[in-house]
């Protein structure tokens, strides 16, 4: 990747609100095979508790390809 398009996509991501993990998770170290499924399982868990607001458990669900509500 060239400087300039790492430098432009790095933007758009603080733009965006994004984090490195957004884009770079596993590059570190390898993610356990059932990641998806703990992170849908703190989505719920996030989800029954009143003090998240409904638009961010409805963003990290449309995120993990998980139905809404």
């Amino acid at each position: 990747m060239s400087a300039t398009r790492a430098a432009d996509n790095h933007q758009r991501a603080i733009d965006e609100g994004m984090t490195c993990i957004d884009c770079h998770q596993g590059i570190a170290h390898d993610l356990p095979p059932d990641n998806l499924e703990e992170y849908r399982h703190v989505v719920e868990t996030l989800a029954m508790e009143t003090r998240t607001p409904a638009a961010e458990v409805a963003q990290i669900k449309s995120y993990l390809g998980t139905p809404a509500d």
